[in-house]
């Protein structure tokens, strides 16, 4: 199958070219290609999809356990809705990007799960890996209570990723916190890329870190 009459953003700016698919691949792009299939882009713009590695969600629904979205649905239905809502605006690849300000980290847990369910029946973007947003802070604003209730551990990051580290991109952690540079190491060797925010760490151990 091939997209005719599109413009085509390739090395910068947009092109008058065909693009040739076969089984969801690009196998050529040119100015012309041959194919008995037909898309007619009728002059819109032809993007590669974008992948969006920070999402909490959008349209009234959530990846995680968010109060305000409650309403619309369980995880799995509000996941389901933003996968299949997302291809409208480019984005053919997301990363879910779960807080812990916004919910418990037994309500994380239990995103991954459903997450991880639904992703290989999933309609529309694929998510493809997890991003743990304020995960470890040691910032007062983002501190349930004013005080730090959980210190960065293996142990902990274990359970929370349920013992599977094959999809997680980033976590974030705040390197000011006891244990800090033992937990990078090991994130790092689960090929892991840590994330530093909602800290008070000094420049130093943002270096050390």
């Amino acid at each position: 199958m091939k997209i005719t009459n599109g413009k085509v953003f390739l090395d910068g700016r947009f092109q008058d070219l065909e693009i040739k698919f076969e089984n969801g691949v690009i196998t050529e792009v040119a100015e012309h290609v041959e194919d008995d299939e037909v898309i007619d882009a009728k002059g819109q713009y032809v993007y590669a999809g974008i992948v969006d590695t920070h999402c909490h969600g959008g349209f009234l629904r959530s990846f995680g356990y968010e109060p305000k979205t409650a309403h619309n649905g369980t995880v799995k239905e509000q996941a389901e809705y933003l996968c299949a809502k997302l291809p409208e605006f480019g984005v053919t690849t997301v990363f879910p990007t779960l807080a812990s300000d916004l919910g418990t980290y037994d309500d994380e847990l239990e995103a991954v799960r459903i997450i991880r369910e639904i992703r290989p029946t999933v309609k529309g973007a694929k998510p493809l890996k997890f991003h743990f947003e304020i995960t470890y802070p040691s910032l007062d604003r983002y501190l349930p209570n004013g005080k730090v209730e959980q210190l960065p551990s293996i142990e902990h990051t274990d359970w929370l990723v349920d013992n599977d580290y094959s999809d997680i991109a980033f976590i974030c952690i705040a390197p000011d916190l006891e244990g800090s540079m033992e937990w990078l190491d090991y994130v790092v060797s689960k090929g892991v890329q840590p994330e530093v925010g909602y800290t008070k760490a000094t420049a130093e151990t943002i270096i050390e870190a």
